[in-house]
C-alpha cells in the first residue's frame, strides 16, 4: 500500500513536472531560435551589404557560436529550475509521510545491525518527532541502549542520526540525508525521463 502510495505520488510528481519542463524548455527552445535566427540575419545583411573581409566574417561568426552557448545556457536554466520545482515538491511531500512509523523503521534498521550491537547511542531527531523517538526506544525496547536524545535542525527535514557515545559510529537516516542519496543515483534517470537526454 505505502509502495503503490509512493509510486503513485511519483508518478504525479513527474507528471506534473514533464508538463512543468515541456512548457518551460518550448519557451526557453524559442528564446533560444530568437537569437540564433537575429545572428544569422545580421550574419546575412552584413555579408549583403559590405562584402566583408574574411575577418569580419569570422566575427560574425563568432557572434552565432556566442549566440548559441548563450541558448544552450538558458535551456540548461530552465532544465535546472525544473529539477529544483521537483525537488522541493518532494521535500513537501516528505512532510505528509507517516512520521511515526518512520522513525519506527529508521531507528530499528540503524540499531538492528552489527554496527551499534554492544555500543550504547545518542539518537538526534527533530524537535517535533521527540515523542514519536521516545515512543519507538521503548516499543523497541533499547532502552538502555539509548543514553540521550537531541535535536536536529530543520534542514534535516525528519528521520534520525544514531550516534555512538564516543562518536565512533554513526548512522545518518535523515530524509534531507536519503534525498541526497537517491537524488544522486536517480536524478540522471530522472532527467532523462523529463528531457528525453
Amino acid at each position: 500500500m505505502k509502495s503503490e502510495r509512493v509510486s503513485a505520488l511519483r508518478e504525479e510528481i513527474l507528471k506534473r513536472a514533464k508538463e512543468e519542463a515541456s512548457k518551460i524548455i518550448e519557451a526557453a527552445e524559442s528564446r533560444a531560435r530568437e537569437i540564433i535566427d537575429r545572428a544569422i540575419k545580421k550574419k546575412e545583411n552584413e555579408i549583403k551589404e559590405a562584402k566583408k573581409r574574411l575577418e569580419e566574417e569570422l566575427g560574425v561568426e563568432a557572434a552565432i557560436v556566442e549566440a548559441k552557448r548563450r541558448a544552450r545556457i538558458i535551456i540548461a536554466e530552465a532544465k535546472n529550475k525544473v529539477l529544483q520545482k521537483l525537488i522541493e515538491a518532494i521535500k513537501q511531500e516528505l512532510a505528509s509521510i507517516n512520521r511515526e512509523e518512520s522513525i519506527k523503521h529508521l531507528l530499528k534498521e540503524a540499531l538492528n545491525t552489527k554496527l551499534f550491537e554492544e555500543v550504547q547511542v545518542i539518537v538526534r531527531a527533530l524537535p517535533e518527532d521527540e515523542a514519536y523517538v521516545k515512543e519507538a526506544i521503548k516499543e523497541l525496547n533499547i532502552e538502555s541502549k539509548v543514553m540521550r536524545i537531541e535535536h536536529l535542525r530543520p534542514e534535516a527535514l525528519g528521520g534520525v542520526i544514531i550516534e555512538s557515545i564516543d562518536g565512533s559510529l554513526r548512522v545518518d537516516n535523515t530524509y534531507a540525508r536519503r534525498l541526497e542519496r537517491i537524488l544522486r543515483i536517480e536524478l540522471p534517470r530522472i532527467s532523462r525521463e523529463l528531457f528525453g537526454e
